[in-house]
């Protein structure tokens, strides 16, 4: 190991020309044992969007008073 074992060594990344993440590093001498960290970037990204107020809600429920407003007077209700 090191001396400075607090600091740990990253490879730079870049992108080449294909749009690729490449890491760069040059030879170290031998009594340098500790790992290089090769951070990736993530495949692809997801989107995940919310709309507020319509996930989870039941859009085909007829509110309570809206049935009592439909049904007819001889007591059977309207049906489509």
């Amino acid at each position: 190991m090191t001396d400075n074992t607090t600091a740990p060594r990253v490879a730079p990344m870049t992108y080449n020309a294909r749009g690729n993440p490449t890491h760069t590093w040059t030879m170290t001498p031998s009594h340098i044992t500790d790992p290089v960290i090769c951070y990736l970037p993530p495949d692809g990204v997801l989107p995940v969007i919310f709309v507020p107020g319509i996930m989870g809600s039941n859009l085909k429920s007829v509110p309570q008073m809206m049935q009592r407003k439909r049904a007819c007077p001889s007591g059977d209700s309207m049906r489509d």
